[in-house]
């Protein structure tokens, strides 16, 4: 997962959805570059359907952990985000 969006990849296709609410859909064995993207063609709706569930679950079964790693100060995945951010400030805000 990245900021703004989250991927899922079944072993053919790739599913990234966007913070926006907008998706990409490619079949990494036929075009392993991802240029042709597939998430508007009407063929493809099961699988971007399928792979979107799919996320969604993974999600929902993440939530806590991943609220656990943003919310309690001591972990060490909120210490690291707290040290990035501190050196980002320090890099692009001026004093």
């Amino acid at each position: 997962e990245h900021p703004g969006r989250a991927m899922v990849f079944d072993g053919r296709y790739k599913y990234v959805h966007y913070q926006t609410g907008e998706c990409e859909l490619y079949d990494l064995r036929e075009d392993p570059s991802e240029t042709a993207r597939l998430d508007g063609q009407p063929e493809y709706r099961e699988e971007r359907e399928r792979l979107r569930i799919e996320l969604l679950q993974h999600w929902l079964r993440n939530q806590a952990t991943q609220l656990l790693a943003t919310t309690r100060e001591a972990h060490p995945f909120r210490t690291a985000m707290n040290a990035e951010w501190a050196r980002r400030q320090k890099e692009y805000l001026p004093d």
